[in-house]
């Protein structure tokens, strides 16, 4: 489990150069949490379509934030461990910020906890991504492949507005 995260994770890189150059961990980071936002909005609506979408561009987020922070998201992140009392996307999402932001900060412990924290907190969220796309009938990685493949065309540089050519 996890080759087409590695897969994702490797293309992602120059990609992520090339478009936004080289910019803070906590850019990725915001993208997740708008994603899970996205994916809250999506699940109360009832939009299977919308759900399967905001799941697959966490998960592009989740890999640029673990090649922000220098983890690996197949190997660090989506190991295949089940462990969590609470299923709150906020509640995660927050102890993720969280750990973000003291290790930044370097409050309240030393970098070495925040970064396992980070990586627990973003372990329990992608658990949570993959059992709502199994809910869906989808694959994760699959879903999250698929989408990867329209997001890397788009060009940023050339094209703000869409990421595309006009009429693309």
């Amino acid at each position: 489990m996890g080759g087409l995260f590695e897969t994702l994770q490797e293309q992602q890189k120059g990609w992520v150069v090339h478009n936004f150059g080289d910019r803070p961990a906590w850019m990725p980071l915001l993208g997740i949490v708008e994603e899970i936002g996205e994916l809250d909005e999506a699940i109360m609506s009832g939009d299977r379509t919308q759900v399967i979408d905001a799941l697959a561009d966490a998960m592009i987020f989740a890999a640029d934030y673990c090649t922000a922070m220098g983890w690996n998201l197949a190997g660090d992140v989506f190991d295949g461990r089940r462990s969590s009392r609470t299923f709150s996307f906020p509640a995660w999402t927050g102890k993720l910020a969280h750990a973000h932001l003291k290790r930044a900060q370097s409050i309240r412990g030393t970098g070495a906890q925040h970064e396992r924290d980070a990586i627990h907190a973003l372990r329990v969220i992608v658990w949570m991504l993959d059992i709502h796309a199994k809910r869906c009938a989808v694959d994760l990685e699959e879903i999250t492949f698929a989408t990867w493949t329209q997001v890397r065309e788009r060009d940023w540089v050339a094209h703000p507005k869409t990421g595309l050519p006009e009429g693309g």
